[in-house]
């Protein structure tokens, strides 16, 4: 079976039937908030490692220029 993709049409009923879902099943606070801590998580844990490889960058380049001198 060849699968297509979604057309606009079909795109639109999805989205209507799980908005119809989502209305009479809503989502538990406590697994919102779970969510939450998790994206908090790993965006600090992101940001942490690309400030380390800045810092990193920045200590190669100082490096390399005292080298050259």
């Amino acid at each position: 079976m060849i699968r297509r993709p979604h057309t606009p049409e079909t795109k639109a009923k999805i989205g209507e039937s799980r908005r119809k879902y989502y209305e009479t099943h809503p989502m538990p606070q406590e697994r919102i908030e779970r969510i939450k801590a998790t994206n908090k998580a790993t965006y600090a844990r992101k940001k942490a490692y690309y400030e380390s490889l800045v810092i990193e960058q920045e200590n190669s380049l100082l490096g390399y220029y005292k080298h050259i001198r």
